[in-house]
């Protein structure tokens, strides 16, 4: 392999796990709370199909 495919290779590589690495540090530092923020709508609690929330 040439000396330009190398580092092209390790950019590339660098950039996949860097944006991984970054995501997860974002996902810790900020949790997804949209799930716990859902409140059931009128035709869910009438199919009874509402879940409860537990502490």
């Amino acid at each position: 392999m040439s000396m330009s495919a190398i580092v092209m290779m390790t950019l590339a590589i660098a950039t996949i796990w860097g944006g991984l690495v970054a995501a997860a540090v974002n996902l810790f530092r900020r949790p997804d709370l949209s799930a716990h923020d859902h409140t059931p709508s009128d035709t869910e609690r009438a199919s009874g199909r509402a879940e409860t929330a537990t502490p």
